[in-house]
């Protein structure tokens, strides 16, 4: 009798642990399916607040608030409305260190949306707030290629802001 119930009950943990997995994953899988539309829909905020919760629920998972950090840096890029920057800049960080501190060690893919905030940050004004986040961006970036040097996004994210930076 004691076996069966041990057996039923260990049977109804598994279940629930797999449906929990099951869920997270295709909740995910949903929404990183978007990540290719976010700038053709205008649908970051409403993309990285789906991840946030995907987070809040799945406590132990970095990955729901590294995608919605990257979210919110690409919103903040792209934003035209210099006000807006710095406020969704700094929701980006939120995320990111939430995601940092769930993984416990250092990450490739974190410094480098690091990089992007810092960006961000310093498209606002970029003659007054170049001194204090142009060194942030290429540390964060050197530190990306460092941490593994195979990953292609660091020398992306580099070659985009040699792209996007006046000539003087």
């Amino acid at each position: 009798m004691k076996k069966s119930i041990l057996c039923a009950a260990f049977i109804l943990f598994v279940g629930f642990i797999f449906a929990q997995s099951a869920k997270y994953e295709n909740a995910m899988k949903a929404n990183i399916s978007q990540l290719d539309s976010i700038h053709s829909n205008n649908n970051a905020d409403d993309l990285a607040n789906s991840f946030i919760r995907i987070g809040d629920a799945e406590k132990t998972q970095w990955l729901p608030y590294y995608y919605a950090g990257y979210c919110k840096a690409v919103q903040a890029m792209t934003e035209k409305d210099n006000s807006k920057k710095d406020a969704l800049a700094d929701k980006a960080t939120e995320s990111i260190t939430k995601a940092e501190s769930i993984l416990g060690k250092e990450n490739s893919e974190i410094d480098v949306i690091k990089s992007m905030i810092a960006t961000a940050h310093m498209t606002v004004d970029p003659a007054s707030r170049y001194m204090t986040y142009g060194q942030d961006i290429s540390s964060n970036i050197e530190k990306a290629e460092t941490l593994d040097p195979t990953n292609p996004r660091p020398v992306l994210v580099q070659a985009e802001n040699a792209f996007y930076t006046p000539e003087q």
